[in-house]
């Protein structure tokens, strides 16, 4: 029997073709668990393949990325690329394919297109087996089968013995009749659906084999591999399908283990760099230790990132897996409400979860913060709470918080809770939607089989309309990735995030945003870069104090992080202007900022500012002081701020007033910056010649230029 597995795909979103590639690029790649039964089945002597469905996504996305660079059509017939065309494509690809059975992996999020192909394939190869596997597959299997005729088997939770089991007694041409015995098994026996008791879980993760990493075409070329550390977690948030997965059986591969498959993967594929596949790898803290220590005596400068809780580490356990390579780590807070963490049984102290935060940054670790909104019980003052501790993680170098709207995941706590009210409005939670233009066969999909699809539904909430969350969501997701240290200010000045966001939705409303760009119109409005001026320009007319000091901070950093981006983008885009009359022919003796370089005089130290600002300390202690800040483009997506000395700010001053060498001369003398023995003209030469080997000037120069300098 020949066995084809295809991935469940997870990255969708479609924002503009270059974009939405550059991100599928990031997170493109195998399915580890599609992986793991794989390598299970190989050590079965089954034959078997894999379909990536990510992969898949990617070649599908190239050409209209290409297209839109050179700014031609996005496709021979003039199609846009959305889910509805990338169904198309991937259900083409995987009718080409010869198997016997078909073993689909599941996420909630794509369960909808992941149903649709299996019933393509059917239509196709009606005697081929449909094997549904996974979470999602899981905890629906039950109104799978009932609802959709083209899945013949689920194989729940842990897959990795069942599975082989299942293929090769199929193979050996088993009836339903004969998997009685077959446990993690569901199936038809006739029109009735049978449930078979669970598959117990694994209890040494050491006996599974390596994951088939050489069924990824692409493995040389990945910068990292993902790597399954152990699974389970023995906690039981009220929100996570984690626990009713693995039965909350906690459980880590022994420090040889890993490892070993470490070194193994770093000998056959040269990789250096993992992501430690684990729900709560720290949860018990020698056998973190002993795997840290394994690794430094291994003599490998391996990298590696995982997953843990704030109360499930400490600064010595944090010291000890920062020296061991671990340089990422993803803590789930979930709410700043100290009310509601009880309610959604996570349990954290909130004070302990700030100390863990800051300690993981201080050992150069970056730290995602992961938050949610949209809890039944969550009220204003909770949500400000978790808005508060949202902008506050900014404040912290490497710290990025997230911030997700609830989803009622299937078998969890909240949606057995809520089943009965939950209700579609089509606005789906980033926890688990498939992208901001979901494919109108999944929607019908979704409005008609609720109980598969529960994870699209929402959860009413009492105090605030779910709407609310939602925007609320997406101002602050919008906050952390266009700007940085002004929502931080804010929330030190103000102390009530929710308030500034109320604010900011009236302002929003009594000045609409005008057009946006084609490439944009799908994307709520947080998500472009108009919002990043606009909301400079709402600080600038509603929030700033009377309070001089306060005021020119809170200007300074608008001025400095709002518009840098765009008043960037403009000046590239005025010297590639094709119309050469447009273009300002520089003027051969006068040297001009680069067209990247925006030069920025402020009222107040912009450090001292950042200084206030990271260790939350009122504006209102800062000392008026004059200062220049240079703003530099280094590439289309990222903004350098460059403090610069008094000497170099005297000169781009002058090189932005469009003064001569002499002009430049006079501007240094008066500077009253001197260096002994060094006359003002070679100064002011000496650092137009560093200032253009860092190109951050343009100039044809003079005969002064050319001469050597004597400093």
């Amino acid at each position: 029997m020949h066995v084809c597995l295809i991935s469940p795909l997870t990255v969708t979103d479609f924002i503009n073709p270059e974009s939405t590639l550059n991100a599928a690029l990031d997170r493109a790649g195998p399915n580890l668990g599609i992986l793991a039964l794989a390598a299970s089945l190989k050590q079965a002597d089954i034959s078997v393949e894999i379909f990536h469905l990510d992969q898949v996504f990617v070649d599908f996305l190239k050409p209209f990325a290409d297209a839109a660079k050179q700014g031609s059509a996005p496709s021979t017939d003039g199609r846009l690329p959305d889910l509805a065309h990338f169904f198309d494509y991937a259900r083409d690809l995987l009718g080409a394919i010869d198997a016997d059975l078909f073993g689909f992996g599941s996420m909630c999020s794509s369960y909808p297109m992941t149903l649709r192909l299996a019933e393509t394939v059917k239509r196709t190869r009606p005697q081929a087996k449909i094997v549904f596997g996974g979470p999602q597959a899981s905890v629906v299997d039950e109104a799978t089968l009932r609802d959709f005729a083209c899945v013949d088997y689920v194989v729940r939770g842990e897959a990795d013995v069942s599975f082989p089991k299942l293929v090769t007694a199929l193979a050996d041409g088993a009836s339903p009749e004969d998997l009685a015995g077959h446990k993690g098994v569901t199936y038809r026996l006739g029109s009735k659906v049978m449930r078979n008791p669970d598959t117990p879980a694994l209890a040494d993760l050491d006996d599974l084999p390596l994951p088939a990493f050489e069924l990824d075409p692409y493995v040389l070329e990945r910068g990292g591999l993902h790597l399954e550390a152990g699974r389970g977690c023995p906690f039981a948030c009220a929100f996570c399908s984690t626990n009713d997965f693995f039965r909350r059986n906690y459980r880590l591969k022994s420090p040889a283990k890993l490892v070993g498959e470490m070194v193994e993967l770093n000998a056959r594929y040269g990789v250096t760099a993992f992501t430690l596949v684990h729900d709560m790898f720290t949860v018990n803290r020698k056998k973190v230790a002993a795997f840290c220590e394994a690794l430094l005596a291994s003599g490998h400068d391996f990298t590696w990132s995982c997953s843990a809780r704030t109360d499930c580490v400490d600064e010595e356990l944090l010291t000890l897996m920062a020296q061991a390579g671990c340089r990422e780590i993803f803590f789930g807070i979930e709410t700043g409400s100290p009310r509601l963490q009880p309610i959604i049984q996570k349990n954290i102290d909130l004070d302990e979860a700030w100390q863990s935060i800051e300690t993981a940054c201080r050992l150069g670790m970056g730290t995602a913060v992961a938050l949610i909104t949209g809890f039944p019980e969550e009220t204003r003052e909770d949500l400000a709470h978790t808005a508060n501790f949202f902008v506050r993680s900014l404040r912290i170098d490497n710290a990025e918080p997230q911030l997700s709207v609830l989803a009622p995941l299937a078998k969890t706590p909240i949606a057995d809770q809520h089943r009965d009210a939950l209700y579609f409005d089509g606005k789906y939670s980033d926890m688990s939607h498939q992208g901001w233009r979901q494919d109108p066969a999944d929607i019908e999909l979704i409005r008609g089989h609720k109980d598969v699809f529960v994870n699209f539904y929402a959860v009413p909430t009492e105090a605030m309309s779910r709407d609310y969350f939602i925007e609320m969501r997406d101002f602050l997701m919008g906050l952390g990735l266009w700007l940085r240290w002004l929502p931080v200010a804010l929330v030190t000045e103000y102390g009530d995030m929710v308030d500034v966001f109320d604010r900011w939705r009236q302002w929003n409303a009594d000045n609409p945003v005008a057009t946006k760009e084609p490439a944009e119109a799908i994307a709520p409005d947080y998500c472009t870069s108009s919002f990043q001026s606009r909301f400079a320009d709402f600080v600038r007319q509603e929030l700033l104090p009377d309070n001089e000091t306060v005021a020119s901070a809170l200007r300074a950093l608008a001025d400095i992080e709002a518009p840098s981006k765009e008043l960037l983008r403009k000046r590239a885009e005025l010297k590639a202007a094709p119309d050469a009359a447009q273009v300002p022919v520089p003027d051969p003796e006068k040297p001009a900022l680069a067209p990247t370089v925006n030069l920025f005089d402020l009222p107040v130290n912009y450090r001292d500012v950042l200084d206030h600002v990271r260790g939350q300390t009122p504006l209102t202690s800062l000392e008026l002081d004059r200062s220049s800040i240079l703003l530099v483009e280094r590439d289309p997506e990222k903004i350098e701020i460059c403090e610069i000395d008094p000497l170099q700010q005297v000169i781009l001053r002058s090189c932005r007033d469009g003064l001569d060498l002499d002009g430049i001369t006079g501007a240094v003398e008066q500077s009253g910056v001197t260096v002994s023995g060094i006359s003002g003209r070679k100064l002011a030469i000496g650092s137009l010649h560093v200032l253009k080997s860092r190109g951050l000037i343009e100039w044809q120069g003079s005969a002064d230029q050319a001469r050597p300098m004597n400093m």
